[in-house]
């Protein structure tokens, strides 16, 4: 039925796509004249006031296709921002973005690895944890964290330092030094966590 009304919508407005906000499940990516919608579920059930949560999937995923994020990209870091400010208390938590001007995705993404884990194992949930060195992200890098991402409720990458790189590949190497390959790591829409 959420398929069907997002077809619906997608071509009385005459969008090339629809996003259907399914509350704690996630979110559902319609396509127009397209049959198969795409789900993308919450990352984990957060607990928390969901007042306002519509509104952060909104701004987070427009923020996302403003950036030049694909759609199912855009409406996978909807589905996350919304997680994470549930998980905060909602509309109701006060400062929600805090002192410093960080995008929420900056706030999500700076959660300790081992915090998240507890607390999704707590909530009944599945850890996925990963880790390489990612120096040069690459296509299959990201496939590879998409499908790692598919089989629990939040991803967790473990990034090799610097030192380690060296070790590893020799002189010269890593071409991209750790700071940035988090960065890069955790402005994917498939990550929860970077260690």
């Amino acid at each position: 039925a959420d398929a069907a009304r997002g077809a619906w919508l997608a071509h009385r407005w005459q969008a090339a796509a629809v996003a259907v906000t399914l509350g704690e499940r996630g979110a559902l990516l319609v396509e127009a004249g397209s049959d198969r919608p795409m789900l993308v579920p919450a990352p984990y059930r957060a607990q928390g006031d969901p007042c306002g949560a519509g509104d952060c999937f909104a701004a987070a995923t427009a923020g996302a296709l403003a950036d030049g994020a694909l759609p199912e990209e855009a409406v996978q870091r909807g589905v996350a921002e919304a997680a994470a400010f549930v998980a905060a208390g909602g509309a109701g938590a006060g400062d929600l973005w805090g002192a410093s001007p960080t995008t929420r995705t900056d706030a999500r993404r700076s959660v300790d690895a081992f915090e998240l884990a507890a607390s999704v194992r707590a909530a009944g949930g599945t850890v996925v944890a990963t880790g390489g060195c990612f120096d040069l992200l690459h296509a299959g890098h990201v496939g590879l964290l998409e499908s790692a991402r598919r089989i629990g409720d939040c991803l967790i990458v473990c990034v090799n330092s610097d030192e380690s790189i060296a070790r590893l590949k020799g002189p010269g190497r890593p071409l991209t030094p750790v700071a940035d390959r988090v960065r890069v790591l955790s402005g994917l829409g498939s990550v929860d966590a970077v260690a």
